[in-house]
């Protein structure tokens, strides 16, 4: 298994002048993290920590954390606004505009009749 804390130092050489002084409280972070995941790899909760803390070092030297999700989110949505669709001008609530009304049962049955 890869050193966490060779890698996380082959990183921050690879940052520069990126990290400046005040992130020395999220370097320690960092650092005390990797050392706390290469001892125990297996704790499950190391690694979400140290993961929080490598994406927070990214953001904070200009780099963004990126696992694919932001692209495949940007693919897979839908713009936002008005779904309404615009109703034709002889639309009514009832139906078509160019349909026949029906007539009341009452003008059926008189209409038989004669």
């Amino acid at each position: 298994m890869v050193s966490q804390s060779a890698a996380l130092e082959e990183t921050l050489s690879a940052l520069g002048t990126r990290v400046k002084p005040e992130h020395a409280a999220l370097l320690a972070a960092a650092r005390g993290l990797a050392e706390a995941v290469d001892a125990l790899p297996t704790r499950a909760t190391l690694w979400t920590e140290y993961r929080a803390v490598l994406a927070t070092l990214y953001e904070t030297a200009g780099e963004v954390a990126d696992d694919g999700q932001a692209a495949l989110l940007k693919l897979v949505s839908t713009p936002l606004g008005d779904t309404k669709k615009p109703r034709a001008k002889n639309a009514r609530a009832g139906g078509s505009g160019d349909r026949k009304r029906a007539r009341p049962a009452v003008d059926a049955v008189a209409t038989a009749g004669s």
